[in-house]
């Protein structure tokens, strides 16, 4: 579960959707996704940030692969995406817990990456289940409108929890009054 991670809290209790955005400044292949993030949801109101207010759809929070602080800090300055502190161990085990990381990172990590950087992992803030591992390419190839995409999948991810919820229910109780 999520809950482990404290610097995770905010974005779970405020938001439906959760994107973890692993990168690096240092990363030529993160740029172009950092760009396309700012593009659809920079200025957009349903990105929620730790200025407080009203529930939010989204919260993106950044999982730097940034080799020093002023890396980290010159990356996030002026973009709209929350962050685990650089100085977090939370940053590691967050990347351990989804096998996600640079390959500079291996070795440190001590992991069989399964992503590696840039990746966007997008959860259900609800369930705490991946939506989607492919959140990197939904922001390039839909722009804001991967937003509606995750979105989607969520509602139908849900509707089968609930059918699956139902039908375990309906089998407890034609064993329990035969």
């Amino acid at each position: 579960p999520l809950s482990k991670f404290s610097d995770l809290t905010y974005a779970l209790q405020n938001s439906d959707l959760l994107a973890l955005y692993f990168a690096a400044s240092w990363c030529p292949m993160s740029t172009p996704v950092s760009l396309a993030l700012d593009s659809a949801f920079g200025k957009n109101d349903v990105l929620l940030t730790h200025e407080g207010g009203t529930r939010k759809t989204l919260s993106l929070v950044y999982v730097s692969s940034d080799k020093t602080p002023q890396e980290y800090n010159g990356y996030i300055h002026d973009r709209n995406w929350m962050a685990i502190p650089f100085e977090s161990s939370q940053r590691s085990e967050i990347k351990r817990h989804f096998s996600t990381c640079a390959h500079r990172e291996l070795e440190e990590l001590g992991i069989d990456r399964k992503h590696e950087i840039p990746t966007i992992i997008v959860i259900d803030t609800r369930s705490q289940g991946i939506i989607t591992t492919e959140g990197a390419d939904d922001v390039d190839q839909m722009g804001e409108g991967a937003l509606e995409h995750w979105k989607d999948i969520q509602k139908r991810v849900r509707r089968n929890e609930e059918v699956m919820l139902q039908k375990k229910n309906e089998i407890m109780t034609e064993a329990y009054y035969g």
